[in-house]
């Protein structure tokens, strides 16, 4: 019998460790090699925790957490062209526009749609193609309907205040 420990907040410190590194390297704080020391420390920690945290989950948070941090790490390395670019700035603007509402509503849905799609068809990629749209629909109405209009009234009421 499998018993996990909680490693959530260790990978979560871990990571905001790592993005603090390259956020140091970039205002000449921290050298490239403390960059590539970094983000080694992460993945090679990464496996062992994600093993003994989530058992027999562990190899998809691994896969999850490489894809991750690939990513992450990737567009910090291109960040001056993502810049430079209206369509990249539009469209990484919008996912951090809707980013909240996806970490609210990623776990409902999962419950609600996800799971039981998918041990009732066993397909992941079904699923995922169900589940992902109907993800980003949810959080575009809440971005829409309830952040957008909550921060231009705290906007308001910050002038007002303000005088």
């Amino acid at each position: 019998t499998h018993k996990p420990l909680p490693v959530a907040m260790f990978m979560a410190m871990s990571l905001m460790w790592m993005a603090d590194t390259l956020r140091a390297n970039e205002r000449g704080e921290a050298s490239g090699s403390d960059v590539r020391r970094a983000v080694a420390s992460v993945i090679a920690m990464l496996i062992p925790a994600s093993l003994l945290g989530y058992g027999d989950e562990g190899p998809r948070y691994i896969t999850t957490y490489l894809l991750a941090i690939g990513v992450f790490v990737a567009c910090w390395a291109k960040r001056a062209a993502f810049e430079k670019s209206n369509k990249a700035m539009r469209a990484l603007g919008w996912l951090g526009d809707w980013s909240y509402g996806i970490y609210l509503m990623h776990g409902t849905l999962q419950i609600l749609i996800a799971e039981p799609l998918k041990e009732q068809t066993g397909n992941v990629w079904l699923t995922t193609l169900v589940t992902l749209p109907t993800l980003l629909f949810v959080s575009w109405m809440v971005y829409r309907f309830i952040e957008a209009p909550m921060i231009r009234i705290g906007k308001q009421l910050t002038k007002r205040i303000a005088g």
